[in-house]
């Protein structure tokens, strides 16, 4: 008979990703309801991978918060869109 111990290991593997976000603005959310990194619309498209179309619909939701500057041009929450579910139906990216 063959007695052999079998031995299990565990391996545990983190990944950290690091969005770098150039001419952010920190300041303060009303959504989030503290200070956070406010970014233009572009810069969400690329880092985050959503449509423009598909922010200005989460906006509108309210799900991302935003603020416009004195130009008129919109700037995101990047907090709102990184706190956003994967692959959920609360992003449709085939849009």
């Amino acid at each position: 008979m063959n007695d052999a111990k079998k031995t299990v290991r565990k391996i545990r593997v983190e990944k950290t990703e690091r969005i770098v976000l150039p001419k952010a603005r920190i300041q303060y959310c009303d959504g989030c309801r503290g200070e956070s990194i406010f970014i233009s619309v572009e810069q969400a498209t690329l880092n985050f991978g959503i449509s423009f179309r598909e922010i200005f619909r989460l906006v509108e939701r309210k799900i991302i918060h935003f603020h416009e500057n004195s130009q008129g041009l919109m700037f995101v929450c990047a907090a709102s869109i990184a706190g956003l579910p994967k692959e959920s139906a609360i992003i449709r990216k085939d849009i």
